[in-house]
């Protein structure tokens, strides 16, 4: 499958109740990070902003992660 971006994180809180799945295409420093996806805090429940977030594999590694996480802290 292809890969779309260098580097996925999901360490950012927007404090509207939505951590932010923030993406880079290349390993330039100067590159800015795009938010690609929410996760709501409390449901995690994921919205994408970016279609080829649905299928890129580091994307749904990561998202897949944090859902687990919050899931996790539910019980």
């Amino acid at each position: 499958m292809k890969e779309f971006y260098s580097e996925v994180k999901c360490d950012y809180n927007n404090d509207e109740g939505y951590w932010c799945v923030d993406a880079w295409r290349t390993n330039c420093d100067d590159e800015e990070g795009k938010v690609i996806a929410a996760i709501h805090e409390t449901t995690g429940d994921v919205f994408y902003c970016e279609p080829e977030a649905r299928i890129s594999p580091m994307a749904q590694e990561t998202i897949k992660a944090k859902v687990e996480e919050i899931k996790n802290n539910q019980k």
